[in-house]
Formats: C-alpha cells, structure tokens, sequence
C-alpha cells in the first residue's frame, strides 16, 4: 500500500504552487514587463516603461478573465508597434488562426495597438482588424 506524500514531498509542493502564484501576478507585454499591485496600480519593471498603461486594464472586474481575453488599455496618448514578423503578417478579422485575412502586414509596418491580449487589436492602413501579439513589438508613433 502506498504510504502517502512524505513532508518533503509536501513542502516542494507548496514551494512550487507559491512560485506559480506569483509569476501568476506578472503581466508580460513585448518591450517590458509589468506587475499589478495590491490597488491595481501597473508598475513597469523592466525597459520602455514610457509606453506603459497608465491605468490596470480591468478595473471594476470582480472575476477572473477568460483565457486569451483582450483587454482596453488606457494611455496618455496611442500606442504603436511594428510588425516583426519576418517577411509578412496576417491581419485577421477575429482573434484567431482562422480568421479570414484582411490583409498582409510587412515588417516593420507601423500600426496603432487598440487592445492587447494574446492578439492585438490594431489600427492600420489597411483598417482595423487582429495580429498575433508574437509578431508585434511596442514602439514610438511617428507624428
């Protein structure tokens, strides 16, 4: 018969579910890295902190969002960010890998970010529409 979980085996659990906690606390956003504190205040930790929200995007939410939701992020002014895929990225009408293409981004195109999220909503020449956040980095706007 199986003795059940030793104290050792209990104490790295509890380690481990304390580690997963806290990286649980951490938003990371491509070009820096932001945490959320007790008031809901976004503080950046890490480089291009000038392009940081300037408020937590949720608010007055009172349960845990669902997974790759997309969130509005207030700003002082528009956020922007170019393409770095390497030769060209899908622009999609939903948030998704199925959408239908509405155009093809190339890199280093500069669009203006709506939301963030596992997909962004974008502004672009082409219209609006969704991009894969894993192709995009945060940039400044050009006037």
């Amino acid at each position: 018969m199986y003795p059940g979980p030793t104290t050792t085996t209990r104490f790295i659990f509890i380690i481990i579910l304390m580690l997963i906690i806290s990286l649980a606390c951490m938003t990371t956003i491509p070009g820096g890295t932001f945490t959320v504190d007790e008031n809901d205040q976004v503080h950046c930790i890490e480089p291009m902190c000038h392009l940081s929200p300037t408020e937590t995007a949720i608010s007055d939410l009172t349960e845990e969002p669902a997974a790759g939701a997309v969130f509005e992020i207030p700003t002082a002014g528009p956020l922007c960010a170019r393409v770095t895929a390497l030769e060209s990225l899908h622009l999609r009408a939903q948030p998704n890998e199925r959408a239908r293409v509405l155009a093809y981004l190339k890199n280093g195109e500069l669009v203006r970010v709506v939301t963030f999220g596992q997909w962004w909503k974008i502004d672009t020449n082409h219209g609006p529409g969704y991009a894969n956040a894993r192709y995009m980095e945060l940039s400044e706007c050009e006037p």
